[in-house]
């Protein structure tokens, strides 16, 4: 699946943060990206232990059903529409999928726009913001599912992003 999108490199402490804005569909998200967050049924203890791991696997709540079903009936075909961005970021523990943006040729003429390849039904991506929104629009009851849905995407260039920062960001973009 390719993914256009214009892109914008952030400097911060001194360090170089890659960010892509481009638009996906909300089903096509859900068959791309996964969300690091732990389960109802995982035990205190797991969750003791993760906590405790550096860098964190799983660190979001799961999904709510109950938000998840407003979601989608809030948005199913009412003349709503979601337009506040998904926070997306490559998967840092797929290591056997690499994801290298290419700057888009068009009329022969290079681009600000940038291609971004994925595999479709890979989970190559997280949802670091947005999972209930997803969830809910890309949802197969929900008559939006093919509609697109601005993203922020997160590409670990040149190892610009760990785990750890990661976690971070959605405990920032939450709060």
């Amino acid at each position: 699946m390719e993914i256009v999108a214009l892109k914008q490199i952030i400097i911060s402490g001194g360090k170089h943060y890659p960010l892509y804005i481009a638009f996906i569909q909300a089903s096509k998200i859900l068959e791309i990206s996964n969300v690091p967050n732990f389960q109802l049924d995982d035990s205190e203890e797991l969750l003791a232990t993760n906590l405790k791991k550096t860098p964190v696997k799983k660190w979001q709540r799961p999904l709510n059903e109950e938000k998840r079903t407003n979601i989608i009936n809030t948005f199913n075909d009412s003349g709503e529409f979601m337009p506040n961005p998904v926070l997306l970021s490559q998967n840092p523990y797929n290591k056997n999928i690499e994801i290298k943006p290419e700057p888009k040729v068009i009329g022969g003429q290079t681009s600000e726009m940038w291609s971004i390849i994925v595999p479709e039904n890979e989970k190559v991506l997280w949802i670091i913001d947005g999972q209930h929104r997803i969830n809910g629009l890309g949802h197969k009851s929900c008559k939006q599912k093919l509609n697109h849905v601005p993203v922020v995407l997160l590409l670990n260039e040149d190892n610009s992003y760990s785990p750890t920062d990661f976690a971070k960001i959605f405990a920032q973009v939450t709060t």
